[in-house]
């Protein structure tokens, strides 16, 4: 199972152990790629009218986020609200911070005196978050929202010193707030920023009593096999001879061991490849390029990653997964972004200095202070 972070939380902050975001806005040097098979929803296309008010409305607002279930988070004079597509700000900008963008219909505000809620697609305040509970930073999946009570600052310090013991005890909300699941699994400090906490194929794997285990969505234990996690449209990033390549759910290579792999940040972060609507990312030395599901280049090795060379690290990955028909590509030269389409058409060349992945049918994108968006169909609120 794909690890996931479990650093943000409420109850910590004042003990100064912990911080809440301040958003994702435009997300760089990040592996995006996901172990779950990705289903592409149905986008409605934005008019050239929608896109016209789109970017007159953008400029207004000091921070820009990407659209997910139809909505946008925005910043004005510090404060965060959400708008729609059409740059209607269905949301006040009125709350402190943004803590989770949406997810299952809900999304994480804060409030003040590190205080949060979270609200609907209306705007309504679905529940607020007790103060006593620290969470992670995914949001709700599965309908359900790993929480913990910490342990004393004291006995956090205790554990960070010696690097190991107990910080918490885990367990799991509802989407109406509810405590669904009790807080009687386990929270250690080897779990901060890495292990378990969220639900995942409608399982969580815990820890209790020095035993790790799966659970289901009502908290009963549950057999279940791990390493298929690893597979992305039922085929996973394998290794062999310190060579890559991908093999199916019965072992069988289907994808021969021929391939490099990088590593991001000094060691601290390896790249590992998944297929995304039929195509992955791979490297041979230092250059990126994308195969088919047989195996077949379809877009040639023609990006090269980006290397410090006076911290003496790799520092940009230059291929992304693809997103609703379009994947992020980086430059080296220009460190700049572009879009390329599954047939490696350069959809948009690499102009943005920063950019996200599509998500509902529009990319957030950035020249210089500028926030915009692009479309799937080669549009841009740039244009207007």
């Amino acid at each position: 199972m794909k690890r996931k972070s479990f650093n943000t939380g409420c109850a910590l902050l004042l003990a100064g152990l912990l911080t809440l975001p301040t958003g994702m806005a435009c997300t760089r040097n990040k592996n995006l790629s996901t172990t779950e098979t990705e289903t592409v929803p149905v986008q409605t296309a934005v008019s050239a009218d929608e896109m016209k008010a789109l970017a007159e409305a953008l400029p207004q607002y000091e921070l820009v986020y990407g659209f997910h279930e139809g909505l946008a988070c925005v910043m004005r004079d510090g404060k965060y609200g959400f708008i729609d597509k059409t740059g209607n700000e269905v949301i006040p900008c009125q709350y402190v911070s943004i803590i989770h963008d949406f997810q299952e219909g809900l999304a994480c505000m804060g409030i003040g005196d590190e205080q949060c809620v979270f609200i609907d697609r209306q705007g309504n305040v679905a529940f607020e978050v007790d103060k006593k509970y620290s969470f992670g930073e995914e949001g709700f999946c599965c309908g359900r929202l790993a929480v913990w009570k910490p342990v004393s600052a004291e006995a956090y310090h205790r554990a960070w010193e010696a690097g190991e013991g107990l910080v918490g005890t885990l367990g799991f909300l509802g989407t109406t707030g509810q405590l669904v699941i009790p807080l009687q699994y386990d929270v250690r400090f080897s779990d901060m920023g890495s292990d378990y906490h969220g639900f995942h194929n409608d399982v969580c794997l815990v820890y209790k009593d020095g035993t790790e285990f799966y659970i289901d969505k009502n908290g009963n234990k549950v057999d279940y096999n791990a390493r298929f996690d690893d597979y992305s449209e039922g085929l996973c990033w394998a290794e062999k001879d310190g060579k890559w390549g991908f093999i199916d759910k019965e072992g069988n290579v289907v994808v021969p061991y021929e391939y490099d792999t990088q590593t991001l940040l000094d060691g601290m972060e390896s790249l590992e490849s998944s297929f995304h609507e039929g195509l992955a990312w791979v490297c041979k030395g230092d250059m990126f390029g994308y195969i088919d599901k047989e195996g077949n280049v379809v877009v040639p090795f023609r990006y090269k990653i980006g290397y410090n060379e006076e911290m003496g690290w790799t520092d940009m990955q230059p291929t992304y997964d693809f997103h609703e028909g379009l994947a992020r590509v980086w430059d080296y030269q220009t460190e700049k972004f572009g879009f390329i389409d599954k047939t490696g058409n350069e959809v948009f060349p690499c102009e943005f200095d920063e950019a996200d992945d599509v998500s509902d049918g529009l990319a957030l994108v950035k020249k210089g202070d500028q926030y915009g968006f692009i479309d799937t169909k080669g549009n841009s609120t740039f244009d207007f």
